[in-house]
């Protein structure tokens, strides 16, 4: 198999497994009232992000356009290495990614998020090539 044929597999599952997350999103959000501003994954991560840069900072689900916006992570368990990416949703957008963040044990990390269109965006966190981590956020352009 050809590593072109391999790449459209893998889209192809990727797809697959986001079609099968929106679907528990709703779930999640009838059974509790309101979908979880702070995504906590098996392993002790803790995964959002906020419209600041401070290590106070909130977790959200819209960010200004022409504000900070940053994807925070936290490793309770052990120091690790993580990845984080923000794909603009809809075909044909290529996700935007910082690999090799060092995140200490008990300490929330940030990374600044440098989005410049506005729209709805996945972001997604990794650890040693598994994904741990993901939420949605809309960027509203409040520049207009």
């Amino acid at each position: 198999m050809s590593a072109d044929a391999r790449r459209c597999d893998c889209r192809a599952v990727k797809r697959a497994l986001l079609a099968v997350a929106a679907l528990l999103v709703p779930v999640f959000v009838v059974m509790n009232g309101a979908a979880p501003p702070v995504s906590a994954a098996p392993g002790g991560y803790t995964t959002y992000v906020a419209c600041s840069l401070k290590p106070s900072a909130k977790p959200a689900r819209k960010c200004n356009l022409s504000g900070p916006k940053a994807a925070f992570f936290r490793s309770a368990k052990r120091d690790v290495v993580y990845k984080v990416c923000a794909k603009l949703v809809g075909k044909g957008n290529h996700p935007l990614c910082a690999s090799g963040i060092e995140a200490p044990k008990g300490k929330t990390t940030f990374l600044s998020l440098a989005l410049s269109t506005a729209g709805k965006y996945t972001v997604t966190w990794s650890v040693a090539g598994h994904v741990i981590g993901s939420r949605t956020v809309k960027i509203i352009d409040d520049l207009q």
